[in-house]
This record gives structure tokens, C-alpha cells and sequence, in this order.
């Protein structure tokens, strides 16, 4: 559970001392307003308040965000009036919380794509202020998170809800990170059977991505001094890793096996060699997974980067190269 100290944390390198008393007060007014009420979860009710404000915490946005993230139940759930919350902390956030506010007391009644594609339509055009989305599908992940503690029936609308209004609201505004998260949560309440399948494939392909990284870093390492590959991890939540250049060079590993692996990968590595030279040697070591690989050079002051493109699966090259550096 957080706490507003790591939230506090979470916003000190790109926030003012005002900036974070600001964000202070908005959760002692918070606290107050939600004394006494708790969750389905049977946590306390500022808890969800707080989850919300640390989600907008890690999109980095203004402390009006973060505030209205901590306020936006104040006004549907207590007797605070809107009035108040401008007088406390501001008309921006007074407008942001106004407009959560209206969202949330609309009713979605059809799961049907025209009408779903309306109701989008109808949500957009109600904001004049982009933030008002934002705490609203933070808002929505955080209950997606907890949804489990819900009856049935009210877990299936608003997994529905989530599928067919807030899903396509965060990919229409690039969030994919959110639109995955909310897709993946909706897809567990709706299809709990074929979830639980697939989470187990999922489960079984991680490990063995996992394997193939090690064994492809162990090839290299023998070959070149110095050899690190860098993860670059998506989401923790989702089963996806980095990916070795090429394919192992294993008698037991058909190429197209391989590329179906990779391709649920991250797609993306990093690869400290010592001289550009090297590059030849990574690639006999591993073969590529086509016999046509495009790799374009670009000599940036001391270091050379090398993209790679192998049928899906693309690879950097991060190559410090002293020759590069004597040429400068």
C-alpha cells in the first residue's frame, strides 16, 4: 500500500517545496473528506485516492494532476461541493475535479461498437482539459486493479466498460502502457478461462526467453571481453524480455520456433562490445535469422550505433569504438 511519503518521492525531482505542500494539503483535505469510509477491499478509502495520484506520479504530470487525482472523489462520494474545492486549491483544480466528477455519474448501458464509439465521442468532446481523461484512466486502472473485491455482475460491466470505452480512450491518446494494462484486466474478468490459459502459455514462454537470453549472453561473453546486454523490461507485468541477436545456434532450434518467441519480446537489446570490428564476430557466433540483415552505421563521437533488422525482431548495437573516437 502506498503511502503519500513515496508519493512525495516519487514527484521531488520535478517539483517545487510549494509544489509539494501543495500536493500536502490536497491529501490532508482528502483524508479528512474520506474519514471513516473504506473499499469493498475493506482498506481505507484514502487508499484508493493516493493509488490514483501515484499513477499520474509516474506519467510525470503537473502537481494540478496530482492534486485532482488525490480530490476526485471528494465531490461524488462526501458532501464537499465543487465551491469548496476551488476555494482549498485553485480553479484548475476545481475544474478538473468538476469534470471526473461528470464522467463518472454517466451511465455506459451498451457494449455494442457504434453506440460504444459514441459514448467516446460523447467523453472527449466533454473535456476541455486534457487532464480531466488522464485522472479519470488513472482512476480506471487502479479500479481494474482491485476489481476482484466486486460482486460478479458489477465486475463483468465494468470490465466491459474498460474493454470498450477507457481501452480505446487511452490508445487513441497514445498511452499504451495504460490501454494494455486495462485491455489485459478486462480480457481476466471477461474470459477468466481462456486468461488463465493464456497466462500460462505466456508463463512457460517467459521462462524459456529468459533461457535463451542467458544462454545467448554466455555465447558471447566466451567470444567477446566485456559483453553486456542491458534488459529493457516493457512492463513488469507482461511477459516480455529482451532478445539475442539472430537465433541460438542450437541443431535442436528450428529458425521460425525462435522468431515466434522473439517476436512477444521486447525486440530491443544492447550489446557494449569493444570495437566495431566485433560486430562480424556476433554475427557468426549467432547466426541471423534471415540471410539478408540490413545494418546501418552511424559514427557518433566515441561510440557507433548499429541497427540491425532481422525479420521482427530489431536489435541495437551500442559499440564503444576507440577507432570511431581517434577519428574524431
Amino acid at each position: 500500500m502506498i503511502r503519500f511519503e513515496d508519493l512525495l518521492e516519487r514527484v521531488r525531482s520535478y517539483t517545487s517545496d510549494e509544489e509539494r505542500e501543495f500536493l500536502r494539503r490536497a491529501y490532508v483535505f482528502s483524508a479528512l473528506e474520506h474519514k471513516g469510509q473504506v473499499r469493498h477491499s475493506g482498506e481505507p478509502y484514502l487508499v484508493h485516492p493516493l493509488e490514483v495520484a501515484s499513477i499520474l506520479a509516474e506519467m510525470r504530470l503537473d502537481p494540478v494532476a496530482i492534486a485532482s487525482g488525490l480530490l476526485h472523489d471528494v465531490v461524488e462520494d462526501t458532501l464537499t461541493t465543487i465551491e469548496k474545492i476551488q476555494e482549498h486549491f485553485g480553479p484548475e483544480v476545481a475544474h478538473v475535479v468538476e469534470g471526473v466528477t461528470k464522467i463518472s455519474a454517466i451511465t455506459f448501458s451498451s457494449s455494442e461498437e457504434r453506440q460504444a464509439e459514441n459514448f467516446r465521442k460523447m467523453l472527449l468532446a466533454m473535456v476541455d482539459d486534457i487532464r480531466v481523461i488522464l485522472v479519470k484512466l488513472a482512476d480506471r486502472v487502479h479500479n481494474m486493479r482491485t476489481l476482484s473485491h466486486l460482486p460478479e455482475e458489477r465486475r463483468v460491466r465494468v470490465a466491459e466498460e474498460t474493454r470498450d470505452i477507457y481501452a480505446p480512450i487511452a490508445n487513441r491518446l497514445g498511452m499504451s502502457k495504460v490501454k494494455n494494462e486495462l485491455e489485459e484486466l478486462a480480457f481476466r474478468y471477461l474470459e477468466p478461462q481462456s486468461f488463465e490459459s493464456l497466462h500460462l502459455v505466456a508463463q512457460a514462454r517467459r521462462a524459456l526467453e529468459l533461457e535463451t537470453l542467458a544462454r545467448g549472453q554466455h555465447l558471447v561473453a566466451q567470444r567477446v571481453h566485456r559483453t553486456v546486454v542491458r534488459a529493457v523490461e516493457e512492463a513488469a507485468h507482461q511477459p516480455h524480455t529482451l532478445v539475442v541477436l539472430g537465433r541460438r545456434a542450437s541443431a535442436d532450434t528450428r529458425p521460425e520456433t525462435f522468431l515466434d518467441l522473439v517476436a512477444n519480446a521486447a525486440r530491443r537489446a544492447r550489446i557494449d562490445v569493444k570495437e566495431l570490428r566485433l560486430i562480424g564476430e556476433v554475427h557468426r557466433l549467432i547466426e541471423p535469422a534471415i540471410t539478408k540483415a540490413e545494418c546501418v552505421v552511424e559514427l557518433a563521437h566515441r561510440f557507433a550505433d548499429a541497427v540491425c533488422t532481422v525479420e521482427r525482431t530489431v536489435v541495437d548495437l551500442r559499440i564503444l569504438s576507440t577507432r570511431a573516437a581517434d577519428d574524431q
